[in-house]
């Protein structure tokens, strides 16, 4: 589909009868839709097109084009069912690029097959494009023209020529599990023409071309049966991408088959391979299926020109249906779309995983309420940054309980039952999220021994005896408690894999002191950077979203393995008051000796509902 969701195709200025705003398009009928056909011509000659419906069970042959809108001032007019339309330069010259000069063409291009008009058929046709890519003969998926803003030596520029050593390394790498790397590839040469290659490379893929940035791309490229990446006059099969990301997996036979030396100028440009691998991996972990959570989480940075897409256009790869989510359409205001979508997700998880992971972001979606999930994520203007502020709370998520006995969510959009354990007497330095790409070890030892000042203070101020040997609120010492806090209990290899034991110590000990990584680095930074360190009115301590303040409420809630932070609230939007306790949702926390339902035992006595808006 198209990945501009304003995507109505508009005609040309002119008065005469056979110009309108759209070609004249009949009603569909259920499981109906139309398809195109490019009329044979030569390459100067206008483009002319016809349109028919069918049904979509009765298997006709088409391809389906997977596109980027592109400017939509910049239009060319096309020939579509007798009648002049407009339509965007970059879908012109895709129907340039596939136009045969004897033979008819059969496609199916959203832009011109479904009425962007008409909200109800919109509805009806996002529902069927599951199908509609499964059942294609071939996804087309057009690139776009190959850049010529500049000659080879200048920092953007490069030739044809260059684009097709960039896709020779491709092919390259394909073959790497028959056929071992020995020799430098001309891709890795550090010669004008390496350079140029290499730019080639990157304007094709992630961060240089747009077709990476956009939400419906991503079910067009795993639903149909084969693809077809064009890039101008240049083709490449997607089975030779997919084969490429499976060559280069860590132990797989095609990495063992590369030279050191060749490794080695891997190493040198692994921000552009990066570029290539992160976006095809993440595409072949969908196409074998996960949760809707994880696929939303994991596409959530793509873009969409209306941020219902941000949700419609993945709807197609759930094998199990958010639930509500299905009732809803193009007139559904956004907010109440995406509070819909997260009520389902906490339906289908069992419990409140789908609170976790803000971090601070503002919403972007306005109306919002604070708890559910904006699928429009807040740009922190960081080229290349992955979202691993969910993935890495989300995979803790499961390790902890500290619901206890209550683990079944009774959340219903407003209301919750819990406990309000305590709340925030004071809170540190935040290491922030903008420090990512330029984050250094010295930055996380420097917070980590500000936060321990912190806390000295505040033993200091409360007279406690025994310094950070003193006993801890939630038993053990305090010393303890802390160095389990920076490590959130865990130790990370990739997953949370075990419980941090005693043998831990030093390695986190050896960190500090010496910058020394080891096994407890991954849990350690995932911890500390874009986190607020905290501590209770009563001694607890914890990490929580960066923009948790001094008066805010530590809570276990029903269904939560995790403590949330919440807020009191005063008014709703500039409006009155609504039901019980109201608290603006702050996001998860990590607070120790409260992990595994310790402050659930006087669930009975002390629970009380609290209103979340």
């Amino acid at each position: 589909m198209a990945s501009q969701s304003d995507g109505s195709f508009k005609t040309s200025n002119s008065t005469e009868a056979t110009q309108s705003d759209s070609p004249r398009l009949q009603a569909l009928s259920d499981q109906q839709i139309r398809l195109l056909d490019l009329i044979p011509g030569e390459a100067d000659a206008m483009i002319e097109c016809s349109i028919r419906i069918v049904s979509l069970a009765e298997g006709h042959p088409y391809e389906a084009l997977s596109y980027v809108w592109g400017d939509p001032s910049d239009c060319i007019l096309i020939r579509v069912q007798h009648r002049d339309v407009k339509i965007t330069r970059n879908i012109y010259a895709a129907l340039q690029q596939l136009r045969s000069a004897t033979t008819t063409r059969t496609l199916w291009i959203d832009q011109l097959c479904i009425n962007q008009w008409d909200n109800d058929e919109k509805t009806e046709q996002v529902q069927l494009m599951r199908h509609i890519y499964q059942r294609c003969t071939r996804c087309l998926i057009w690139l776009g023209e190959i850049p010529t803003a500049g000659p080879p030596q200048t920092a953007g520029g490069f030739t044809l020529t260059d684009a097709r050593t960039a896709l020779a390394f491709l092919q390259q790498l394909a073959n790497l599990h028959v056929r071992p790397i020995k020799g430098m590839p001309a891709f890795f040469s550090e010669s004008p023409s390496g350079n140029a290659a290499r730019r080639a490379f990157s304007a094709m893929f992630m961060h240089g071309n747009a077709w990476w940035s956009r939400i419906w791309t991503v079910q067009e490229a795993i639903l149909p049966p084969s693809a077809l990446i064009l890039w101008g006059p240049l083709l490449i099969p997607w089975s030779t991408v997919r084969q490429v990301a499976d060559n280069l997996t860590s132990g797989s036979e095609g990495r063992r088959n590369i030279h050191p030396v060749v490794r080695r100028a891997f190493a040198r440009h692994r921000a552009l391979i990066d570029s290539f691998l992160y976006p095809v991996r993440g595409l072949a972990i969908s196409l074998k299926g996960e949760p809707p959570l994880r696929t939303l989480h994991r596409w959530r940075y793509r873009s969409a020109s209306d941020p219902r897409d941000k949700l419609f256009a993945l709807t197609g790869l759930f094998f199990e249906p958010i639930p509500d989510v299905a009732w809803c359409r193009y007139d559904t205001p956004p907010a109440e779309l995406f509070r819909v979508m997260t009520l389902g997700l906490i339906h289908l998880e069992g419990g409140l995983r789908p609170l976790v992971g803000f971090r601070g972001e503002p919403h972007i979606t306005p109306r919002l309420p604070s708890w559910a999930l904006d699928l429009v994520p807040y740009d922190y203007g960081i080229v290349g940054e992955r979202p691993w502020s969910w993935w890495s709370h989300g995979q803790r998520y499961g390790k902890f309980a500290a619901c206890g006995k209550h683990n079944l969510p009774d959340f219903d959009g407003e209301n919750s039952s819990g406990i309000q354990v305590d709340a925030v007497a004071v809170v540190g330095e935040i290491l922030g999220r903008e420090t990512w790409d330029d984050l250094s070890d010295g930055m996380m030892i420097r917070t980590v021994r500000s936060w321990e000042a912190l806390l000295r203070r505040v033993i200091l101020e409360s007279q406690q005896s025994g310094g950070l040997r003193g006993r801890y609120v939630g038993g053990g010492t305090i010393d303890d408690a802390f160095w389990r806090t920076m490590l959130g209990n865990l130790v990370l290899y990739g997953y949370p894999s075990t419980v941090a034991s005693e043998a831990d110590k030093p390695a986190y000990d050896a960190f500090l002191e010496r910058g020394e990584r080891n096994r407890v680095y991954e849990s350690l930074r995932d911890m500390v950077v874009n986190q607020a360190f905290f501590v209770t009115a009563s001694g607890y301590m914890g990490l929580g979203p960066p923009n948790t303040e001094k008066g805010d409420e530590v809570w276990v809630l029903s269904g939560g393995n995790v403590p949330f932070v919440l807020r009191p609230h005063v008014g709703r939007w500039g409006g009155p008051e609504i039901g019980e306790n109201p608290r603006s949702f702050i996001g998860d926390a990590y607070v120790h000796g409260i992990m595994l339902g310790e402050a659930t035992d006087s669930w009975n006595i002390i629970t009380s509902r609290v209103t979340l808006v």
